[in-house]
């Protein structure tokens, strides 16, 4: 199933908050993605549907900003609370952390994010991802914004 999620992920719909003037973006690497799943797909039960991590930013400072993640899964699509993943093969920071890299393949003004949120979508054996951001000050999140080459 690894596999189909980093096809997935090559081929997932990651720019769809690119505006007119950007310029051609760089996508994550599959492999990031995928590391991300790796940790989470463990605890994940036979009927899932969507797998989720939320990546909070908790504090500022002028060396570092710190984050807490949190992974929920949901067998429905009316499931929208989800339900924490019991086992995981990575500790909750390391994939806070793992997002957090995610940032190299943002656009520089789009890095400054409140909470990411990654989520898996299951349609038989294949998996696709979203990833969105909230920024402060919006209302709204808004889909990754690529870096450009």
């Amino acid at each position: 199933m690894l596999k189909r999620v980093m096809a997935a992920a090559a081929a997932a719909l990651f720019l769809v908050g690119a505006r007119a003037q950007d310029k051609p973006a760089e996508r994550p690497d599959p492999k990031a993605i995928e590391a991300i799943y790796a940790c989470m797909a463990p605890g994940l039960p036979a009927g899932w549907k969507t797998a989720w991590v939320s990546v909070k930013l908790l504090s500022v400072t002028t060396k570092a900003r710190k984050f807490e993640a949190e992974l929920l899964y949901a067998t429905s699509a009316e499931d929208a609370k989800g339900t924490r993943i019991p086992k995981l093969a990575c500790e909750p920071a390391d994939v806070a952390e793992k997002v957090q890299e995610l940032n190299r393949y943002l656009a520089p003004e789009h890095r400054n994010w409140r909470l990411a949120r990654l989520e898996f979508t299951r349609a038989g054996e294949d998996v696709s991802y979203k990833l969105t951001y909230d920024y402060p000050g919006e209302d709204k999140p808004k889909e990754a914004v690529p870096a450009a080459k």
